[in-house]
């Protein structure tokens, strides 16, 4: 025989019992009716008054209150006795409702919604108290319950790096891969606690730039471009792209950027060619640059460490070698960027460090014998994201044994701050050492600046004076005077007088504007001596 009963037949079974049951209840519900009227009757039958006797009133109210009493007595045994299965069944019904009704009470306060939202809120106010553990496991608690809440992972996540848990990188990764599960209505409500979730990334892979931006890619995905994780997106590839540049990793370049095409604020396609440009040149940058790191770091070690080397006395001979080289001149006439960088990979960092750069400046030129060429310098010293920021060193090669150099602070990329200017003008045999000490402000003299000069017309003279400049140009003196000679003049102005520790000389000095005047006006007291 089936075991599967026919349908119908159970049908109607359930409709028997279901009969039977309505029954019971409209028996219960006519016997307590004839109670009810029973108990009426037993009522009027006690409250209805006798014929009075002639007896004393008092005497007779006590009479009917005993009488009263002991019929109500009566009546309610009589009723107990009669219907007590009734109230048997009435509180045995009444009893199991309750406990239905408890049950269901339980069961409503027990649903996966409910106890998610008790260990929810369990660990917010945990996390409010700072008992980050304890918020941990009950955020662990609600996962289990619901394990696509983006609040409850992005909660754990935030306490787990308060408490510096190992764990922090892989908590990360477990929360974004069940993000990228969410069906698109969910991922849209929940994307502002998405996107809060994704910018942990700078905390989580602090060391790891590589992990950072394939964290910030999927973030993008996951929020449908959010703006916020776009800008941060297009930073952290921007410093990958450039010390992959730096190192001459090229290819490396070029495929983060395709990989990422769309999703940066920034002209990748532009830049990609620019990279291609500038793969064949690497070589050629490192080895140059590398060089002119080597000859001048030891002069920017002295201005960080507040001894900068003596000017006078300090060995340029390398530097020189490097600046107007054939390799140096071959950098700069590829043409493939304005400027190179060079930090080398112990000191580089995300764009930043110390090392060296060459940038050129002026245009392409054409000398008197007709070969075109184009300006440079050669800076060694602080870099900040790729700018010129710190203490160092710009170098720019005028001769063959002349050279204008700035040393001192730079921010912005340009000259700002305290530091010195210095010209060497030189043919061998005639020399001219000049030196400008002050502040700078976007490579202009701007305040008080102290001038020193040494000529090998007087070895044994140090001239030596100030100007005031503002951004570059100073107060001018006429060049007509009747207490000067002027000779070798220079400019159609003067701007300072430089007395000397040799009685009776002293020093006109020409107006300094641009990097390419030459400062070597010059002229002697008209009452001195000329042996």
């Amino acid at each position: 025989m089936s075991k599967k009963k026919n349908v119908t037949g159970v049908m109607g079974e359930i409709k028997k019992e279901e009969n039977k049951r309505k029954e019971e209840q409209e028996s219960k519900k006519r016997e307590e009716r004839e109670a009810e009227e029973k108990i009426k009757t037993e009522l009027v039958e006690v409250f209805v008054e006798e014929e009075p006797y002639e007896e004393d009133e008092d005497e007779l109210k006590k009479r009917r209150d005993a009488a009263r009493r002991e019929r109500l007595k009566k009546v309610d045994a009589e009723l107990r006795e009669k219907f007590a299965p009734v109230i048997r069944i009435s509180g045995y019904i009444l009893g199991g409702l309750l406990i239905v009704v408890g049950i269901l009470f339980l069961i409503l306060l027990n649903t996966p919604k409910r106890r998610f939202e008790r260990n929810y809120l369990k660990a917010e106010t945990m996390f409010a108290k700072s008992d980050f553990t304890g918020a941990i496991a009950k955020y662990d608690k609600a996962l289990s319950i619901d394990p696509a809440s983006t609040e409850c992972y992005l909660g754990k996540l935030v306490a787990k790096q308060a408490v510096g848990a190992e764990d922090v990188k892989e908590t990360f990764e477990n929360g974004l891969t069940v993000f990228e599960g969410l069906e698109p209505e969910v991922l849209e409500g929940d994307k502002q606690v998405i996107t809060e979730y994704v910018l942990h990334e700078n905390e989580v892979y602090a060391d790891d730039p590589d992990m950072r931006i394939n964290s910030l890619e999927r973030g993008y995905n996951l929020t449908a471009g959010n703006t916020d994780i776009a800008r941060i997106l297009t930073e952290c590839a921007s410093e990958r792209v450039a010390y992959l540049r730096n190192t001459g990793e090229f290819d490396k370049a070029v495929e983060l950027l395709n990989r990422l095409s769309g999703k940066l604020d920034i002209d990748d396609k532009a830049l990609i060619a620019d990279l291609s440009k500038e793969k064949g040149s690497y070589e050629l940058k490192k080895k140059v640059l590398g060089q002119a790191y080597e000859a001048l770091k030891d002069y920017v070690a002295g201005l960080s460490a507040g001894t900068e080397p003596d000017f006078l006395t300090f060995d340029f001979s390398k530097i020189m070698a490097v600046d107007g080289s054939d390799e140096a001149t071959q950098l700069v006439n590829t043409k493939a960027a304005d400027s190179y960088i060079y930090i080398p990979s112990e000191n580089y960092n995300e764009g930043s460090g110390t090392g060296a750069g060459i940038y050129t400046f002026g245009g392409e030129k054409t000398d008197e014998e007709g070969n075109t060429y184009i300006g440079y310098s050669i800076y060694v010293g602080d870099f900040k994201d790729g700018l010129r920021e710190g203490n160092g060193v710009l170098f720019t090669r005028t001769g063959e044994d002349s050279f204008v150099m700035f040393a001192g602070k730079f921010r912005d990329d340009v000259a700002n701050g305290t530091g010195s200017k210095y010209f060497k003008d030189s043919d061998g045999e005639k020399y001219t050492y000049t030196s400008y000490k002050g502040n700078w402000d976007n490579n202009l003299a701007s305040g008080n600046i102290d001038i020193a000069i040494r000529t090998s017309a007087f070895p044994d003279v140090v001239f030596s004076g100030a100007m005031d400049a503002t951004l570059g140009k100073g107060a001018v003196i006429p060049t007509e005077s009747d207490e000067y000679v002027v000779q070798n003049i220079r400019s159609d102005n003067l701007v300072a007088v430089l007395a000397s520790s040799t009685e009776g000389y002293s020093l006109m000095l020409s107006v300094w504007q641009r990097t390419s005047d030459v400062l070597s006006a010059a002229g002697i007291s008209a009452g001195s001596s000329t042996q």
